[in-house]
């Protein structure tokens, strides 16, 4: 399976249908393909996954990621037929990510920049 069969849209029933390994090796291939389509910019969308076979926190946060980017745009996102242990992933990536603090800069004194 490739990467954009992993991924399909369904532009009639508003569907993407998310399917194979969602993981970090996967990723960026996976976030050029959702990148490359035309999905909604209003409206609603479901996103399912009853057929991916595996996922990681990497994917767990592609989708999380992809969902925030759609509802900014006005879409109205929901999440269907996921797996029990991979909802349990993506809320705890999603808590993570939303507890996530700034990193705080640091003063770094001049003689240790040089190095």
């Amino acid at each position: 399976m490739t990467i954009q069969q992993s991924i399909i849209y369904h532009v009639d029933t508003h569907q993407l249908e998310c399917q194979g390994i969602w993981d970090v090796h996967h990723l960026p291939a996976l976030n050029n393909t959702l990148s490359s389509l035309s999905l909604p910019t209003s409206g609603q969308l479901t996103i399912t996954g009853n057929a991916i076979t595996k996922m990681d926190s990497a994917g767990a946060w592609l989708i999380g990621k992809w969902q925030q980017k759609l509802e900014k745009r006005g879409v109205t996102v929901t999440l269907q037929a996921f797996p029990d242990r991979q909802k349990t992933l993506m809320s705890i990536v999603d808590q993570t990510v939303k507890n996530e603090k700034p990193i705080q800069s640091l003063d770094i004194p001049p003689f240790l920049e040089r190095v």
